[in-house]
């Protein structure tokens, strides 16, 4: 008897096939979810850091506040990240992705009475993700110091 050659693909080879095609789609899916998570990371970190220096003036450490560092450039001065200043000394340096447009209400520094009151009026943070069209508002209610975040909308 003579074997017979038959035409087709063996199962092994369909497997290799498709997850060829799975791994070469892989990076093309997740890069617009990794610029959302940029962005929502780098926001939960400044309501964090804005946490801390509340609960740091609230429990007395009057000397901790987070101050903005801003940028000139075309769309005007705009926030390009930020450093929580602790005993006259910069403890931590945060800076915003380029991806995110941060203007903020007011020119000063973040700091709280240690009734947990703002030391000024109340502040109102608006970051724009440009690739996304992602929108955050950040606001720092000025009598209880609460901080409350909301994604997309106007």
């Amino acid at each position: 008897m003579q074997a017979t050659k038959e035409k087709g693909y063996t199962l092994i080879e369909l497997i290799a096939v498709i997850s060829l095609l799975m791994l070469l789609s892989v990076p093309v899916i997740s890069y617009a979810n990794i610029e959302n998570l940029k962005a929502d990371f780098a926001v939960r970190r400044y309501v964090s850091d804005i946490r801390y220096v509340y609960n740091k003036n609230t429990f007395g450490d009057i000397d901790c506040y987070l101050k903005y560092i801003y940028s000139n450039n075309e769309h005007g001065k705009i926030a390009i990240g930020y450093f929580i200043n602790e005993k006259n000394t910069p403890k931590k340096t945060v800076y915003f992705p380029s991806n995110l447009k941060v203007s903020n209400e007011t020119d000063t520094f973040l700091k709280f009475g240690v009734n947990g009151t703002l030391t000024f009026s109340g502040e109102t943070v608006y970051i724009n993700n440009i690739n996304t069209d992602d929108f955050y508002k950040v606001t720092i209610v000025p009598i209880s110091g609460r901080v409350a975040v909301y994604k997309n909308e106007d």
